[in-house]
């Protein structure tokens, strides 16, 4: 949202200067001064995934806009984080007793404390849509400027003809999922503007918008939940089943609280025997990392260099197989403790089960 956040400082920018320029430069925003269709921004409703909520501008921004001329079309949507009424987003949040938060799906409870009335929906007290001087509707025909997050449905009447159209499109490294997209475009002769490639224009090119430090908040949280799942199936019960996905929590303090929580628990009593230490890697140092690392230093970690690996590695695996010979004992010891190592015990088991009602 922070990138998203300084791509509009550009793009105010660009609608205040854009006059002076004389719409000499080869791509320059409409300004109010000009034919009708050339003044309005349309916001999409996000139609790529059931989860997403993100809007590519705020109320504020509408605001600006709106006190700059400018008219904003914002396509309905009851999923969005901001709502487009100022009614709350997503059916309704109440209030309740014992520091939870009902919604018509979930109840979350906060582990530690009360939660004041809907302070900790922080989205809630900033105005909404409608407040901030936007229109909502579905027609977005009439606008020449579309911002949107995620790919837009051509289907839904989100790709307009002629029109500029703002979102990540996931085309420029060749995706082959969304090639039928691009070719829309092209069909459509709409010019398409992707954040992947708005970049500053001094040496390096640094892009302008990309992923924030949520984005690795968010995959680390979730991740570890997910390998959780992936423990429990091989067997393991760990502290990261206990870790719920970003989408089941109620904000971020929540969602660092339960990994916080799992890293005590692992600190107090270690991982099961026989699993052997979790590694994590980070590949890079970018936005994404940051916030990955944010979560990542709430666990009970040791660093290590990439060289020290393949020790670790052979020490993991002397300790798993350590511990399947003593499963492997544990369980001899056993069927020969019930049944004498012949069949009479096999015999004597089956009629105790017939005893008990339970064959």
């Amino acid at each position: 949202m922070l990138a998203l956040r300084r791509a509009f400082k550009h793009f105010e920018k660009a609608a205040k200067v854009a006059p002076r320029l004389h719409q000499r430069r080869l791509f320059s925003l409409p300004t109010p001064g000009q034919q009708q269709r050339r003044n309005i921004v349309g916001i999409v409703r996000e139609s790529y995934g059931m989860w997403e909520r993100r809007a590519p501008l705020a109320p504020r921004h509408v605001a600006a806009l709106v006190s700059n001329g400018w008219q904003v079309v914002v396509q309905p949507s009851p999923r969005r984080i901001f709502s487009d009424d100022g009614k709350l987003a997503n059916s309704s949040f109440f209030p309740i007793h014992g520091g939870g938060l009902f919604t018509d799906k979930l109840l979350y409870f906060h582990p530690r404390r009360e939660l004041t009335p809907l302070l900790r929906v922080s989205h809630l007290a900033q105005k909404e849509y409608v407040s901030a001087g936007a229109e909502v509707g579905e027609d977005l025909g009439r606008c020449s400027v579309l911002l949107g997050v995620k790919q837009v449905d051509p289907r839904q009447g989100q790709l307009v003809k002629g029109c500029t159209h703002l979102f990540f499109s996931h085309t420029t490294k060749g995706q082959a999922e969304n090639m039928p997209l691009l070719d829309e475009c092209l069909a459509e002769r709409v010019t398409l503007v992707d954040y992947e490639l708005i970049v500053d224009p001094g040496p390096g090119g640094k892009r302008l918008v990309a992923f924030g430090e949520y984005a690795g908040t968010v995959g680390m949280v979730d991740g570890l939940q997910l390998l959780g799942q992936r423990l429990l199936a091989d067997g393991f019960d760990t502290p990261f089943l206990a870790v719920p996905p970003c989408v089941m929590q109620p904000g971020l303090e929540e969602a660092l609280f339960s990994v916080a929580r799992a890293g005590e628990k692992i600190r107090a009593g270690g991982l099961p025997p026989g699993l052997g230490p979790v590694v994590l890697a980070f590949t890079g140092g970018g936005n994404v990392a940051t916030g990955a690392r944010r979560v990542a230093d709430l666990l009970p970690l040791e660093l290590l260099e990439v060289e020290e690996l393949p020790a670790l590695a052979a020490e993991a695996a002397a300790a798993q197989a350590a511990s399947s010979r003593r499963n492997v004992e544990r369980n001899a010891e056993s069927a020969v403790g019930k049944g004498g190592g012949d069949g009479a015990g096999k015999a004597g088991s089956a009629a105790e089960w017939q005893r008990e009602g339970f064959s």
